[in-house]
């Protein structure tokens, strides 16, 4: 859980259990998720378009798709690095899909319980989150 707001949080690499396969291990916790949070970084959008190293075979991309189709209108974009704010230069299916469902502030994990601001922004994620 997410102390101290009270969420059950499922990360695909902290969930996958050793008896399941990687496929099934995330579509088990997409399918039981109420929303997907899309964490927007460069890389992910690059990942997520097929251009990345693994291209098609990419598990960001598989759960990107998955979710989208899984969770269709409870998809939401938090960019995490400065270069992300602006969805106009997010390309592939990141934009096509999460270009309007962004959360409108930037959290900097390298912030995370550093200052007031951090706690401020989490907070008022953690009320959209509940609201969807």
């Amino acid at each position: 859980r997410a102390a101290p707001y009270n969420l059950r949080v499922w990360l695909d690499d902290a969930e996958i259990a050793a008896s399941l396969t990687m496929d099934l291990a995330i579509a088990h916790g997409i399918e039981r998720s109420r929303v997907f949070l899309c964490l927007v970084t460069e890389k992910y959008i690059t990942k997520v378009a097929g251009r990345g190293p693994n291209r098609l075979n990419d598990n960001c991309l598989r759960e990107f798709t998955y979710g989208a189709h899984h969770n269709p209108g409870r998809m939401l974009a938090v960019p995490v690095e400065e270069g992300c704010l602006n969805t106009q230069t997010w390309t592939g299916p990141v934009g096509y899909r999460l270009g309007a469902s962004i959360y409108p502030a930037r959290l900097d994990p390298a912030e995370a319980g550093t200052d007031a601001s951090w706690n401020v922004q989490v907070a008022h994620l953690v009320t959209r989150l509940q609201q969807m």
